[in-house]
């Protein structure tokens, strides 16, 4: 979120989730820990549709993060999503 650009694509991203959901999810499934939290909290935190079609991403991370997924507190924000979404995992 620290490109210009970034600030004012990504609502367009979020409302328009659906059409990107094999890349957040390969995002998701990468090894960039700052990139999936800033696509956690940015888009998939913003899109319910999104939020139901990852939900087992979303619970590996809040059950089952790495160490490093621990650092960002992606385990944290997955846990916050799904409360907020009723899919508690």
């Amino acid at each position: 979120m620290n490109w210009p650009v970034a600030q004012v694509l990504a609502p367009f991203l979020a409302e328009n989730a659906e059409y990107i959901e094999t890349e957040i999810r390969d995002i998701l499934n990468g090894d960039d820990e700052i990139w999936k939290y800033w696509v956690m909290i940015e888009i998939l935190g913003k899109s319910p549709q999104l939020q139901k079609n990852l939900q087992n991403e979303l619970e590996k991370f809040a059950n089952h993060p790495t160490e490093s997924e621990q650092i960002e507190e992606l385990d944290i924000i997955a846990k916050e999503i799904l409360k907020k979404t009723n899919h508690v995992g």
